[in-house]
């Protein structure tokens, strides 16, 4: 089985419930990447969905695997959350990171373990293929993604075709 994770785009989250004022969403919106993950379910099928996360989803992950995976000395996550979500050059930039970070973390010998993980599971496939209420994406897609992208092999076994219950066909 393959998996590709792909950051492809990315957008601005504002306040989806409203429950604060337009000041709210000038001063603190949430960066959110698009990831597009591909599974090879076989040698003519790959099943591929969307899902979107925030930056600081990346520290949560980071934090759960590590705590998850103590002794296996995982490299920690790049800092992104606090990052300028009006700036596409240090917006660029975390992406940038944040697919270098993804890319050894991925192909580790570990890695079979690593995709059994709840935390990662979710990470790739929760709220897949729904986009967040208040998400405002406009230009922010990368045109170079395809140089982006961050993908493992692994055997898993005969009962389990894909990750987790996970089973979205496009």
């Amino acid at each position: 089985m393959s998996v590709t994770v792909l950051i492809n785009g990315y957008g601005i989250l504002q306040d989806p419930q409203n429950r604060f004022p337009d000041i709210f969403v000038r001063f603190f919106p949430h960066g959110v990447f698009v990831l597009t993950v591909s599974q090879q379910q076989n040698v003519a099928t790959t099943s591929s969905w969307t899902v979107y996360r925030r930056l600081e989803m990346f520290e949560q992950l980071s934090l759960s695997i590590g705590a998850e995976f103590r002794h296996l000395n995982l490299p920690p996550c790049p800092l992104v959350a606090s990052a300028n979500v009006s700036n596409m050059q240090v917006i660029e930039r975390c992406r940038d990171d944040l697919s270098r970070w993804l890319a050894p973390l991925l192909s580790y010998p570990y890695v079979n373990s690593l995709m059994q993980s709840r935390s990662f599971i979710d990470f790739i496939s929760a709220e897949a293929n729904t986009i967040p209420a208040g998400l405002l994406l406009s230009q922010h897609f990368f045109p170079q993604a395809m140089h982006h992208s961050t993908s493992l092999s692994i055997p898993i076994p005969a009962g389990q075709a894909n990750i987790g219950e996970m089973d979205m066909k496009m």
